[in-house]
């Protein structure tokens, strides 16, 4: 894969070497399956009363919740909530199921949330590959879950998100999702191979497209997460700033901005397509698109690959994933290290 990329952009920018982490991914999510398997047997509570799930993670595992809200709001009976915050809303109780996930498992929100809740019998589930949660769980022998260390957060999703998956139907709340994992697995696969095959693949054109310009991002509201998760890549990996929205939302609002500022000509449009979309989502984006074409050329339209839907949501995420890389490249910044945050971080621990 280097000697396709070199003419994109310097490889030994990659210092801690993200793309063998991004080529890795489709192996991380058969690991991921084989640690929750595991995990399974371990978990010391019934899930016949469960009324709500949550999901309680920042950033790159945060977005995991979102990714399976999307996933299983046409199956699940259940509401699923992602909380982002320092609290908890007040619907939560005895019925909740938590998925607490802190990769460091020292994120402060997500702690903060877990010291409200550690002593309160609850059901929760602990994800994490090292720090203050995985002693805290441990201490409060609380199912603890620990994933491979040594990653950035963000190269984790196939743990923070299908370790929760095979948990919620190895326990009976959705049906076996073996079949749909495994072609997910192979549609990456597939796409990893043409990429490394196709010196001027998808990502790479898109990546060439955006370097020094805005992008910005549009889904149907069922792809939110994996707009997000885009979003958060090029803001960290490639140290990018874009603008996300959804449809139908967007066309309520966001569509009459495509006017000013005069700089609309240098944004370029990312829209993320399902072959399985809902007609009028379909017509929308035909009308949003002859709207925007009005005010910038670059618009680009990425389709998802695959037959079941987690395979189809899973290729977009990957083929976001390529896109930030060879940006980072593009731009000249090694993808991995996000100085901000940790200036961030350095300084809220001096308050």
């Amino acid at each position: 894969m280097v000697s396709n990329l070199s003419f994109t952009g310097n490889p030994e920018l990659d210092k801690a070497r993200m793309i063998e982490k991004i080529l890795a991914f489709p192996f991380q999510i058969r690991k991921a399956t084989e640690i929750a398997e595991e995990s399974f047997q371990r978990i010391n509570f019934s899930f016949q009363q469960v009324k709500n799930i949550v999901f309680v993670g920042m950033g790159g595992s945060g977005i995991a919740g979102e990714i399976i809200r999307n996933y299983l709001s046409k199956e699940l009976r259940i509401p699923v909530f992602t909380n982002q915050d320092y609290t908890l809303p007040k619907f939560v109780g005895a019925e909740t199921l938590f998925f607490i996930n802190s990769y460091s498992g020292n994120t402060e929100e997500t702690l903060t949330v877990y010291e409200s809740i550690r002593h309160s019998g609850f059901k929760i589930i602990a994800i994490s590959a090292n720090g203050s949660l995985k002693e805290k769980a441990k201490e409060d022998k609380i199912p603890f879950i620990s994933i491979p260390q040594g990653m950035p957060p963000r190269t984790a999703l196939g743990y923070s998100f299908f370790i929760p998956l095979c948990i919620l139907y190895r326990c009976g709340l959705i049906t076996e999702k073996e079949g749909e994992i495994k072609e997910t697995i192979e549609v990456l696969q597939r796409i990893k191979e043409r990429f490394e095959r196709e010196k001027e693949n998808v990502a790479e054109r898109t990546a060439r497209l955006l370097r020094n310009r805005l992008p910005v991002i549009y889904s149907s509201a069922d792809f939110s997460g994996v707009a997000i998760r885009l979003k958060q890549q090029l803001a960290e990996n490639s140290k990018t700033l874009s603008i996300v929205n959804f449809l139908p939302e967007m066309n309520h609002n966001e569509i009459v901005g495509w006017q000013f500022p005069s700089l609309l000509k240098e944004f370029v449009v990312l829209f993320l397509r399902d072959r399985e979309e809902n007609e009028r989502i379909v017509r929308r984006f035909e009308i949003t698109k002859e709207l925007i074409g009005k005010e910038t050329e670059r618009i680009v339209e990425l389709y998802s690959e695959g037959e079941g839907l987690l395979a189809r949501i899973f290729s977009l995420i990957y083929i976001g994933d390529f896109i930030s890389y060879y940006l980072a490249l593009l731009n000249g910044v090694d993808p991995t290290p996000v100085e901000k945050i940790d200036y961030l971080k350095a300084k809220l621990k001096e308050a």
